[in-house]
């Protein structure tokens, strides 16, 4: 794995929050599977490819993502509310084809400020 690459928590940070926990992605997952997924999910702009030692996916303008096939986890080079977005939605689309190990969604309203007139 390169050494510039930061492990990435699947986390949608909107609205509500939520949080995925997982343990691996499975390694029997390959290129074509993957490129199969994500046209039945309507991602047809996502950009895989297949390295030695991950998978990479990129979504237009956002950061290239990392899979690793040696652990099975979620990497990038950058760690930031768009790297955390694109692991839960890429997280979220292979569990939903059964390719997370020890899948687990963390959920929680958000706590609302009242505004308060001065």
């Amino acid at each position: 794995m390169d050494n510039r690459l930061i492990e990435i928590e699947g986390i949608r940070d909107g609205k509500d929050y939520e949080h995925i926990t997982y343990r691996r992605i499975r390694d029997f997952l390959n290129i074509k599977t993957l490129k199969q997924i994500m046209i039945k999910d309507h991602l047809l702009l996502v950009d895989i490819h297949e390295e030695n030692q991950h998978f990479t996916f990129q979504y237009p303008s956002k950061p290239r993502m990392y899979i690793s096939k040696k652990d099975g986890r979620i990497y990038s080079e950058i760690a930031n509310r768009d790297s955390r977005y694109q692991a839960y939605v890429i997280l979220r689309i292979l569990a939903k084809y059964g390719y997370i190990e020890e899948f687990k969604r963390i959920q929680r309203k958000k706590e609302t400020i009242p505004f308060i007139q001065g």
